[in-house]
């Protein structure tokens, strides 16, 4: 039997969003706080079937909402480019931007934010 321990994802996470189409999950979005002002992009996924329906958009600028919502200034995110290139024209789409490495990761290569105020 599977679940899920929702007080594990709240500490995780400020946000956490599953899409769903009908009763099935195929999409996740979240925001980790960082700071009082920085918010984080995580878990980003969509089921591959579901790509170029505008939901990845839909999913970003929800979340995009929340972090306006709660105050923060910035999101940022971090991501590997070799194996995603279609998120990246996504996340450039929804206005983020390269920035400088904020964080150490040993697979990620690309910074990117999003000025909010």
């Amino acid at each position: 039997m599977y679940s899920i321990r929702t007080f594990e994802i709240e500490k995780s996470f400020a946000l956490f969003l599953c899409l769903f189409d009908g009763a099935e999950l195929i999409g996740i979005i979240a925001i980790n706080k960082l700071t009082e002002e920085d918010c984080e992009l995580r878990a980003v996924y969509l089921l591959e079937q579901h790509h170029g329906k505008g939901l990845g958009t839909r999913m970003i600028q929800e979340a995009i909402q929340y972090a306006k919502d709660y105050g923060f200034q910035k999101i940022l995110l971090d991501t590997i480019s070799s194996i995603s290139q279609k998120a990246i024209r996504m996340y450039r789409k929804c206005g983020f931007t390269e920035t400088k490495r904020y964080k150490s990761t040993l697979r990620s290569d690309l910074f990117m934010e999003l000025v909010l105020r």
